[in-house]
C-alpha cells in the first residue's frame, strides 16, 4: 500500500505495468528513506471484499497472489541492518490452503490460511509449524536473527491461491559476545562451540579472527542472559 497508492486503481494498474519487476526504494517505519527497495514476483493481484477500519487489516485487504504459481517471491536488497527479524503477512479468501513461508533459504514454516468467506478477518495468529501435518489456521510467520543484505521471501503453495500480504523488517540487537548460538544467552553450549572451534575462526568472541585463550576469558566475562 505504501507504493500503489491509496485506491484500487493505483493498486490494479501498478501490478499489471509489471512493475514489480523494478525495485522500489523503501522508507523505515519513521518515513527515512533507506538503502533498501523491493521487488517481486506475482501472477495475479486479489483483494478481500471488506472494508477494515484499522491499519493493520487494511494492510492485509490486498495481496499478492500465487494464483497456480509455485510461490510468491518478494525481494529486498540493501537490507541496511547487521541483523534483523522478518515478519511475512499471508491469508487468502478463503480458509484452510495450505502453504509455507521461508525466509533466505532457511527452513520452512507451515500454515493454513485464517480467511473465511466474506473477508472477515480474523485476530492475527503466528504459524510456527515444522510441517504440513502440524499446520494450524496462522496470518503470520516470524523470522529471528537474519543477517543477509539480501532479503529472500518465499510463500510456496501447497494449495490454492495463497495471498502474500505485507512484511516487516526489524532491526535487532547486535547479539551478545560469547552468544555463539543466537540462543540469546552465553552458556555451557557456547562454550562448547568455542572449544570444538579451537585455532579457527568460528569460535572467535573478541574479533581477532582466531579461537584461543583470549575468547574463553571473553565468552566467561559475558556468561549470561544477551543485555541489549
Amino acid at each position: 500500500s505504501n507504493i500503489v497508492g491509496p485506491n484500487d486503481t493505483a493498486a490494479a494498474g501498478y501490478a499489471a505495468g509489471g512493475n514489480g519487476d523494478a525495485p522500489t526504494g523503501l522508507r523505515d517505519g519513521f518515513g527515512v528513506a533507506t538503502t533498501a527497495s523491493v521487488q517481486y514476483t506475482v501472477n495475479n493481484t486479489w483483494r478481500i471484499f471488506s472494508f477494515p477500519s484499522n491499519d493493520t487489516d487494511r494492510m492485509r485487504r490486498g495481496y499478492l497472489d500465487t494464483n497456480g504459481l509455485p510461490e510468491a517471491l518478494v525481494t529486498v536488497q540493501n537490507v541496511p541492518y547487521e541483523r534483523y527479524t522478518v515478519v511475512i503477512y499471508f491469508g487468502a479468501d478463503g480458509p484452510d490452503r495450505n502453504g509455507s513461508a521461508i525466509i533466505n533459504g532457511g527452513l520452512p514454516v507451515h500454515f493454513k490460511t485464517d480467511a473465511v468467506p466474506a473477508g472477515v478477518f480474523n485476530p492475527l495468529v503466528e504459524a510456527t509449524a515444522p510441517d504440513a501435518a502440524s499446520a494450524v489456521r496462522s496470518s503470520y510467520a516470524v523470522f529471528r536473527g537474519q543477517t543477509s543484505t539480501t532479503c529472500t521471501m518465499r510463500l510456496v503453495e501447497n494449495g490454492p491461491n495463497l495471498g502474500f500480504m505485507g512484511f516487516q523488517i526489524i532491526e535487532e540487537a547486535p547479539a551478545c559476545a560469547g552468544d555463539l548460538d543466537d540462543d540469546g544467552n552465553v552458556s555451557a553450549p557456547d562454550l562448547a562451540t568455542l572449544l570444538s572451534a579451537w585455532g579457527t575462526a568460528a569460535g572467535d568472541v573478541n574479533g581477532d579472527g582466531t579461537t584461543d585463550a583470549q575468547d574463553i576469558a571473553a565468552l566467561l566475562s559475558a556468561w549470561g542472559a544477551c543485555v541489549p
